[in-house]
């Protein structure tokens, strides 16, 4: 070129950024939302198949907010001393554990056990993904991708009442946490 640059060093790394690390956000978050909508859609099958009751299973639902929500702060802190990517894998981890355990639990006990680590691992994701988004966006494209985080706890709320209900309905409600469990790992693979 003319002034002795190169078109490569005149490209903006901010306009190129690469969207990859927000899709792997928002599938965590689609899946921290989608949690509780299932559980919503498979209240009575879980209540029949554990011989239990519909406000055990409720409790289950509670746990899980609670402990995400009493936990996040501390979470935060240990997410920073991590980093943020550390933290989401871990976060992601631990709620596909959680659903895991859920789904596999033959008791009401377990169905709770299972909650609380999935409420423990939503509580380690969300200061990571705003972690993430600041290190990886800036200035508008940070504002977007804000946004997006915003819509996929949005989608993943109505696709977790629509696969709750369906896959309960035809394979049952193991089946509706197991897709859960395979969808953490996706998103860690």
């Amino acid at each position: 070129m003319a002034n002795g640059t190169s078109a490569s060093s005149s490209v903006d790394p901010v306009k190129t950024a690469s969207w990859l690390p927000l899709v792997v956000i928002c599938l965590a978050q689609m899946l921290v939302v989608m949690d509780p909508a299932v559980t919503n859609t498979t209240i009575g099958a879980v209540v029949e198949d554990l011989a239990t009751t519909a406000t055990t299973v409720q409790t289950g639902l509670v746990l899980f907010s609670l402990v995400t929500a009493a936990l996040m702060i501390a979470a935060g802190r240990v997410g920073k001393s991590l980093g943020a990517l550390n933290a989401l894998r871990i976060g992601v981890g631990l709620l596909g554990v959680g659903l895991a355990v859920v789904s596999l639990t033959p008791t009401a006990s377990g169905f709770l056990a299972g909650q609380t680590i999935a409420g423990i691992g939503a509580a380690t994701l969300f200061p990571a993904f705003l972690g993430l988004i600041v290190a990886n966006y800036q200035g508008k494209q940070q504002t977007t991708a804000v946004g997006w985080l915003g819509a996929a706890a949005g989608i993943g709320g109505a696709i977790g009442l629509l696969e709750g209900g369906f896959i309960t309905s035809f394979w049952g409600w193991r089946a509706a946490y197991g897709l859960l469990v395979a969808i953490a790992f996706l998103t860690l693979g």
